[in-house]
């Protein structure tokens, strides 16, 4: 099993089983206190703040970004409904080339980008989570790191401080990347997730928005990976095991199964972007 992670040039992977820790590696420079990034997980902790302060009322999913965000009217987000945003069933004139400097996911770019068809088929695109953290923090009046820390690391009693990248041009938070954290303190938020929010007793996330995850968007429409749908900002793998998935570029996975009582979180550095490793399948092999 070591052989196989250092083949997919994991940096470590802890795996809980019914809250306890069963598995703990790293590699390379990795230790226990370093954080790493998550890249892309990221966009599951927004998603999953987005889709509490839905529940709670703090939120409209039905209103338009344009009703939260008016600086916004005139360009593709106008009538694009927050849930949209958040199901990434936007259709947005842009690119996820993460290899150019001018790519469009960009927060400087947001109010520049147009409509290029009907929105409410699943695109994935990471403006989407950028807007959507931008709702949030005008509604709340908070930056989405700040919230992450009030509603997520303060209560969880996370072992160790993270960090969010900023944009170089806006300073806004990067709500689509930005999370810098240890693989213990990711694990636990996995954990919060497996326990449908709760966390020593108290609810720190409604059940309900765990368990409106795990029902998933509609099957009948299509996302990259078969058998799996997309719902605030996480992947539903609708198996017999009932996971949810986050994933991030370079190999970061957190990999969450109810049914086997189980948290996988990995970090990784592979060389390609979208690594060939099928990240997706070797947790349900181990779980």
């Amino acid at each position: 099993f070591d052989e196989a992670l250092l083949d997919t040039f994991t940096d470590g992977c802890l795996v809980l089983h019914r809250g306890h820790i069963v598995y703990e590696r790293y590699f390379g420079a990795l230790e226990r206190h370093v954080p790493h990034s998550c890249q892309s997980i990221t966009k599951s902790y927004a998603g999953t703040l987005a889709a509490s302060y839905v529940h709670e009322g703090v939120l409209d999913e039905s209103k338009t970004i344009s009703h939260y965000l008016p600086e916004l009217r005139g360009t593709g987000w106008e009538d694009a409904t927050l849930r949209q945003v958040m199901d990434m069933q936007t259709n947005l004139d842009c690119t996820e080339d993460y290899t150019k400097e001018d790519a469009s996911f960009r927060c400087d770019y947001l109010s520049e980008i147009r409509k290029q068809g009907k929105h409410g088929e699943f695109s994935y695109r990471s403006v989407n989570t950028n807007v959507m953290a931008w709702v949030m923090s005008r509604v709340i009046g908070r930056s989405f790191a700040e919230l992450l820390q009030t509603r997520l690391w303060t209560p969880l009693g996370c072992e160790e401080d993270a960090y969010v990248d900023i944009d170089s041009t806006t300073g806004m938070p990067r709500a689509h990347c930005g999370l810098n954290a240890t693989l213990r303190d990711l694990a636990r938020f996995g954990e919060l997730m497996r326990c449908e929010g709760t966390w020593k007793g108290q609810q720190l996330i409604p059940a309900s928005v765990v368990h409106d995850l795990h029902f998933g968007d509609h099957p009948a429409k299509p996302v990259p990976r078969s058998g799996y749908t997309y719902r605030s900002q996480w992947w539903v793998s609708h198996n017999e095991l009932d996971s949810l998935e986050a994933h991030g570029l370079y190999g970061q996975v957190l990999y969450i199964s109810p049914k086997a009582e189980m948290v996988i979180a990995i970090f990784a550095s592979h060389p390609e972007s979208f690594s060939r490793i099928d990240h997706i399948r070797a947790p349900q092999m181990l779980a």
